[in-house]
């Protein structure tokens, strides 16, 4: 049986030759750039994420932080210290809705639930300045309403949940 060898032309060498390097050097460089770029997305996504995450848990604090100082004003407490964590907190809570609604831009339906939180805290903060009642002492059902309406944790979970 005859054996038939190959025979690259000489002219074909060297096209051949270079489109070997190209393959070997610029295919892998692309993929690479290409892996990079999903991986810096990726990382600004997570960022996002966070940032959206810690804005919702800076709210939280702060209407947290406001119910408990008005309770503890309701209940007697007079404190400098009391009236700052007050003050510091209802300064905290509109800039932060403000940049939590900044953050969420991207999603209709983070708007909705930024919406909703936004009713939600307006409400419970409207309600926790009416606990107080006329002698000074806690109003009850005030306070009743408070636990049963104007939920802020529900709202604040989705928000982050959806996030994620």
């Amino acid at each position: 049986m005859p054996s038939v060898s190959f025979q690259l032309s000489p002219r074909w060498r060297v096209p051949l030759l270079l489109t070997t390097v190209l393959v070997i050097v610029v295919v892998p460089f692309l993929l690479m750039r290409a892996a990079e770029e999903r991986i810096r997305d990726a990382e600004e996504m997570v960022a996002h994420t966070l940032e959206v995450g810690t804005t919702v848990q800076r709210i939280n604090a702060a209407v947290r932080n406001i119910e408990s100082a008005t309770l503890e004003h309701a209940l007697g407490a007079r404190s400098t210290v009391l009236e700052e964590r007050l003050a510091h907190s209802t300064s905290v809570v509109a800039p932060a809705l403000d940049r939590l609604e900044a953050l969420t831009r991207d999603s209709a339906y983070q708007q909705v639930r930024v919406g909703t939180l936004r009713q939600s805290i307006g409400q419970r903060l409207d309600q926790v300045g009416r606990l107080q009642d006329t002698e000074g002492g806690i109003d009850t059902d005030e306070l009743q309403r408070l636990v049963e309406h104007f939920p802020v944790q529900v709202p604040i979970n989705e928000l982050v949940e959806a996030e994620r």
